[in-house]
């Protein structure tokens, strides 16, 4: 199989901080906007003034001895007008400081906002690239290895040992895929407003499959290991192989049977740390946290499962010897 360039599984998108005003701000104020915010507090007087003489924001905003040297006379300005645009002038300082401020706080605020977003953005981007990786595994198992294997002329092993060895792999490698599909068409881009955990909380009923092979894994790997080399199907298992993309074809069928096993704690691992950086206010916080709670009870009843099997071989060694 020749590896083709596959587009990238998921982008992040920029992160969109909230917008604000900062309306005032006087360094960034126009004529139009000088004149706007005097009217706002009242002084039409004054608003009237600086328009007739064409006074500019930056001028009020700096109001010094030449503001008035320059104006006093044109704009009749006695010690009360004076004191008052001294006042007024002194209040946009202070406001236009206090923007400052904010500003700085908010940039500050929202820069740990975007380390947040990005991160969280990068663990549902590893979530899809390593469920494309094991969809991909679980895919040799099932196109070159199970199909095959049915179609033979002449049987290289029992329905009972096929249906053993494949059946739970079938199932769910036709379950991950739909999963995998799914998060490739509705998170092909990450978003603030991304709903990565309603995807996989839609999936977890179908956990249950994980369980049922989990409960049978050992009995299969007692009966592939019995079944290497010069055994018929261990010949057909590496013919078959070298037609595997390049990366997987020296991987042995126990390492790729195992995969469902290992993806489970994988699973967990990854939605937890997701839901640890996402906060109670976030859209997708209440369905990662459920889809957790969901795998964690699978991840539970699956490690109860092996160590009952566990015991039961431990057992049966013991009454044997």
């Amino acid at each position: 199989m020749k590896n083709q360039q596959q587009p990238p599984l998921c982008l992040i998108f920029p992160y969109s901080p909230p917008h604000f005003s900062y309306s005032l701000d006087a360094r960034k104020w126009t004529k139009k906007v000088l004149l706007e915010q005097l009217q706002k507090i009242g002084e039409y007087g004054l608003a009237y003034r600086c328009y007739l003489y064409e006074i500019e924001a930056n001028q009020f905003f700096h109001i010094d001895k030449h503001f008035y040297e320059k104006y006093s006379k044109k704009m009749r300005l006695d010690l009360v007008w004076i004191e008052r645009i001294n006042k007024i002038s002194n209040k946009i300082i202070e406001n236009t400081a206090a923007c400052v401020i904010q500003k700085a706080v908010r940039l500050m605020l929202y820069s740990k906002e975007e380390k947040r977003y990005l991160y969280c953005g990068n663990v549902v981007k590893e979530f899809i690239t390593t469920e494309n990786t094991y969809c991909e595994q679980l895919g040799v198992v099932e196109n070159l290895i199970h199909q095959p294997l049915i179609k033979q002329e002449k049987p290289l092993l029992t329905p009972e040992q096929i249906k053993l060895i494949f059946g739970g792999v079938s199932v769910i490698y036709g379950v991950n895929t739909a999963l995998l599909q799914n998060l490739r068409e509705k998170l092909s881009v990450y978003t603030q407003s991304s709903r990565f955990g309603h995807i996989v909380l839609t999936f977890t009923p179908l956990l249950r499959v994980y369980s049922d092979y989990c409960q049978t894994y050992p009995q299969v790997s007692q009966l592939v290991s019995s079944m290497k080399v010069p055994h018929p199907f261990g010949t057909f298992y590496k013919l078959q192989m070298k037609q595997a993309p390049e990366h997987l074809q020296r991987f042995d069928l126990l390492s790729l049977l195992i995969t469902p096993i290992q993806r489970l704690p994988r699973y967990r691992l990854l939605l937890k740390d997701l839901l640890k950086h996402l906060r109670p206010s976030d859209i997708d916080y209440e369905d990662v946290k459920k889809a957790l709670n969901e795998i964690e009870k699978v991840t539970s009843f699956v490690n109860t499962q092996s160590k009952k099997q566990e015991s039961l071989v431990s057992l049966k060694s013991s009454y044997l010897t």
